[in-house]
């Protein structure tokens, strides 16, 4: 019988690192495809608002009329715009919206939808650190003639009530519920 002879440290290397590899492979493959889609979404986001991108500054400061229609039942006037007052830029929360909403040219929009973001301080953690619950308002302003004519309070899940690490804790965002406020408004 044949005796075999023990691998050599070179081939036991070379054998850890190519099973590493094939290991590693499909966590780096996803990771990397992950990350294109993310890019790839947001240069398709940009690619759609480019006709939009010139009228911005009018979109931000699109509520201009002393006048309100406070009390009026909400609506989607044509097509929305939706921009991050504090940002003082688009609000990319529009493309959880479906297309038949969204303005994709200027002469398409309607309303403009602003929000502002807040986190309010709910509680302080035993470290000192603050917790805070993340709140969106939503301003309806009706493009053509400047008056806001609807608002609503969203408020996000509360933050953890422990944690781990020296960091202030938030809690998530109520994206879901704007979403879907803006999805059951009436469309004119």
């Amino acid at each position: 019988m044949k005796k075999r002879k023990p691998p050599s440290a070179a081939n036991v290397k070379a054998t850890k690192i190519t099973c590493g590899v094939l290991i590693a492979a499909p966590f780096v493959f996803f990771i990397v495809m992950g990350t294109y889609s993310c890019v790839s979404s947001q240069i398709s986001h940009r690619h759609q608002l480019a006709a939009l991108k010139p009228h911005l500054n009018e979109y931000v400061n699109a509520e201009r009329s002393d006048t309100s229609q406070k009390g009026t039942p909400p609506y989607i006037q044509g097509k929305i715009v939706m921009v991050d007052r504090g940002k003082r830029d688009f609000d990319y929360l529009v493309f959880e919206l479906p297309a038949s909403l969204r303005a994709a040219k200027p002469d398409q929009v309607g309303t403009v939808v602003l929000t502002e973001y807040k986190d309010n301080e709910v509680g302080t953690y035993t470290d000192g650190h603050k917790a805070y619950q993340q709140q969106v308002t939503v301003y309806l302003v009706n493009f053509a003639t400047g008056e806001m004519y609807a608002s609503k309070v969203f408020v996000g899940t509360d933050p953890p009530g422990s944690k781990q690490g020296g960091v202030d804790e938030y809690g998530g965002v109520p994206t879901d519920q704007v979403v879907a406020w803006l999805k059951s408004l009436p469309v004119n």
